[in-house]
This record gives C-alpha cells, sequence and structure tokens, in this order.
C-alpha cells in the first residue's frame, strides 16, 4: 500500500520521467532501501535486466528479510 501512495516520491535518476507513474512507488522504495541503485544517474526503465542486476537485487532484498525477523 505505501508504494501506491506515487505522489509522494521523488525519483533522484535523470530518466525518472520514463518510470510509469504505477511503478513510482516500488522504484523510490526499492531504492531506499537499497535493492537496487541505477547507473550513472540513469535507472533505464526500458532496458532489460541482466541476470546479474537481478541477482544482487533478489540477494540485497533477502538481506532486509533476515534483518526484519
Amino acid at each position: 500500500p505505501l508504494a501506491k501512495a506515487k505522489d509522494i516520491y521523488v525519483l533522484p535518476f535523470e530518466d525518472a520521467q520514463e518510470v510509469s507513474a504505477e511503478r513510482v512507488g516500488y522504484v523510490a522504495l526499492c531504492r531506499g532501501l537499497g535493492i537496487i541503485g541505477g547507473s550513472g544517474g540513469s535507472f533505464r526503465p526500458q532496458d532489460e535486466t541482466t541476470m546479474a542486476e537481478m541477482a544482487a537485487a533478489v540477494y540485497k532484498a533477502m538481506s532486509h528479510i533476515r534483518s526484519i525477523r
């Protein structure tokens, strides 16, 4: 529910306008938690995610789940 409050988030990426409105909150939360970071000031929302990027994001997300328990 927090991610759906998209009007409260600001994305610090040069290409933030390319992130679809319904995903802004999710991207902002993942960035805030350190799960994603972008590259060279850009998020590249239209690019495909590499397996390495996905593996890193899953690993970082799992570390947050362990710290909650």
